[in-house]
């Protein structure tokens, strides 16, 4: 079987969103391959936020903390938003 390519991340992207409560919330994950971006950047909650409002969320409830995990793996960090 022939392997896929890995995915070159830039700066952030939006790798997951769910909801969650029955659909009250919607989570915004963002990823950084570093760090810092999520850390002292607005970028990633002006990522979050525009999506949020794409799915019909637009009020920012909560910024989770940022979730480091190895060297080699995407620094995440969750952003909840509540529906109207």
């Amino acid at each position: 079987m022939k392997s896929q390519p890995r995915k070159m991340w830039e700066e952030l992207s939006v790798v997951n969103t769910y909801r969650i409560d029955k659909g009250k919330f919607l989570v915004v994950v963002i990823g950084a391959d570093d760090p810092t971006y999520l850390e002292i950047d607005e970028k990633a909650k002006a990522m979050a936020t525009k999506e949020a409002k794409k799915l019909g969320y637009p009020k920012l409830r909560k910024v989770g903390e940022i979730g480091r995990f190895g060297q080699n793996e995407l620094t995440l960090q969750r952003f909840y938003f509540k529906k109207d």
